[in-house]
């Protein structure tokens, strides 16, 4: 079973069964120190946005086998240090899937 739920566990205990999930945030409050020829002290830096959250799961159903689901957030930024052209923010999602052929050689 899997935590207070009916729900069956999918690995059935089976060690080679096994999850990894990521979850990452990140802060970044970047900007012009110095006014130069790039753009005047305190424009926030091009292409950086202030908040970014990943997420990834990755579920091995076999020794072998494998698939992946991840989510990726990005908060508006600026396409120039003029600060004048915003791009917005956005979501994405990717998926994956694994297969190791031998102990050399594996697909993503």
């Amino acid at each position: 079973m899997m935590g207070n739920t009916s729900e069956p566990d999918p690995c059935n205990g089976n060690p080679e069964c096994e999850q990894a999930l990521a979850e990452l945030y990140t802060y970044l409050d970047g900007e012009l120190r110095n006014t130069s020829d790039f753009g005047t002290a305190g424009a926030r830096l091009q292409q950086l946005p202030k908040h970014q959250i990943a997420a990834w799961n990755r579920f091995d159903v076999t020794e072998k086998l494998g698939f992946g689901l991840g989510v990726i957030h990005q908060s508006e930024q600026f396409a120039s240090f003029s600060n004048t052209v915003v791009l917005p923010s956005y979501w994405r999602v990717d998926a994956a899937a694994y297969l190791t052929l031998t102990d050399r050689i594996g697909v993503q």
